[in-house]
């Protein structure tokens, strides 16, 4: 809460995110209204749905590296017999 040229501003943050400011004559008429406001988002945000995790796209995993894989019989250094 502040107080500006003879007004009290009551200073809150909506449920969207966003900060909002009203003006009022006296201090308990701001107090009054921020702690409404504060309440009403609070409720608003208990009844919203949990937030669901992330997808992973389908993406596959990347070899990790220094870990080498076995070599194919094309790129082998290694000739076999005949």
């Amino acid at each position: 809460m502040k107080t500006r040229y003879g007004k009290w501003y009551a200073r809150w943050t909506g449920p969207d995110g966003k900060r909002h400011e009203k003006a009022f004559a006296s201090k308990r008429a701001a107090k009054h209204f921020q702690q409404k406001m504060q309440r009403e988002r609070e409720t608003k945000k208990d009844q919203r749905p949990a937030p669901t995790s992330a997808k992973s796209h389908g993406r596959s995993r990347k070899p990790q590296r220094g870990i080498p894989s076995a070599p194919s019989p094309k790129n082998s250094k290694r000739k076999l017999a005949v």
